[in-house]
Order: C-alpha cells, then sequence, then structure tokens
C-alpha cells in the first residue's frame, strides 16, 4: 500500500514540474527512511561544510545556518554557545522525526560544552575543530566496529584558517 502510494506522489509531483527525477527520487528516499524510523538529521560540523548528497530544502537550510552561524561567532556577533543552540532548534524544527541514538546526543552535548568552552576563552576555534572532529571519529569506531580515520587540516592561511576534515 505505501509503494502505490508513494508512486501515486511521485507521479503528481512529476505532472505538476515540482523539480527534477533525482531530485524527486532522494526526497522521496528520506521520507520514505523518515517514515521508516531509520534517518538521522544532519548535526552541526565542526566547520561549515555542505553535507554530503544534501539534494533536499531542509538540509540545504541547515548548511545555511551552520555557514551563517560559523561567521556570526568568529565575528563575535554571537557566541559559540548560540551557534549551537539555534542549530539544534532549527534542526529539530525541520527533523521533528529524526531518529537520534545515544551517539547523536552525545555529540550533541560534547559539542554544547565545547562551545562553552571557546565562550570563556580556554579553547580555540582550531581546539573546536579537531576535538568535534575526534569525538565524531570516536562514535563512528564505536558504532561501526571499525576504524575510521579522519585527517584534519588547514586549507586556509593562518590569518584566515579554514578547516577541512576527510575521514576514510
Amino acid at each position: 500500500m505505501k509503494t502505490i502510494a508513494m508512486c501515486m506522489l511521485a507521479a503528481t509531483i512529476s505532472l505538476v514540474g515540482c523539480g527534477s527525477v533525482n531530485e524527486m527520487t532522494n526526497s522521496l528516499n528520506g521520507s520514505l527512511s523518515e517514515m521508516m524510523g531509520t534517518y538521522t538529521a544532519p548535526t552541526l560540523a565542526s566547520q561549515p561544510t555542505p553535507t554530503p548528497g544534501c539534494d533536499d530544502t531542509r538540509c540545504k537550510r541547515l548548511d545555511d545556518i551552520e555557514k551563517r552561524g560559523h561567521e556570526l561567532a568568529r565575528q563575535k556577533r554571537i557566541t559559540w554557545t548560540k551557534l549551537v543552540s539555534v542549530f539544534y532548534e532549527n534542526r529539530a524544527k525541520l527533523y521533528p522525526d529524526s531518529n537520534d541514538g545515544a551517539s547523536t546526543r552525545e555529540l550533541i552535548s560534547y559539542q554544547r560544552m565545547l562551545a562553552e568552552q571557546i565562550d570563556l576563552g580556554k579553547i580555540t576555534e582550531a581546539q573546536w575543530a579537531y576535538l568535534i572532529d575526534s569525538k565524531t571519529t570516536e562514535l563512528a569506531r564505536r558504532s561501526a566496529g571499525r576504524k575510521v580515520t579522519c585527517n584534519t587540516e588547514n586549507v586556509g592561511t593562518s590569518a584566515f584558517p579554514s578547516y577541512q576534515t576527510i575521514c576514510r
């Protein structure tokens, strides 16, 4: 029954011209995994980074919030704690049925704690990025039971750092 309903929805969308076939398929796949309770929404990255496979408007909106939040926090127009709070408040609104497990909740709490440390001047943004990437790697190892290695490097300048992390 769900398959028939999904096919009818897909046919309706394509008839009214609401996007490409790939965009529609990705949107339907995301909706299906959300309905099945197997979807976890994107989390805040250590640096503003486009979410891989981000094809729907909600995901793009979160990427924009992440990018703008990092910019404002770097300019000291908002606190890092505010960045984390605003990101996750919007995430909860955009993805109310996100299936967040213990690893996701642990990462969110860790990010809030690190944001407070930046705001107090106890750690730098570079340390923030390193520690979040390390925690993400640790959580991936624990949940997948396999070794994941992440390397973070400054691809910007020392005056204007920009960090890139690649995990394998």
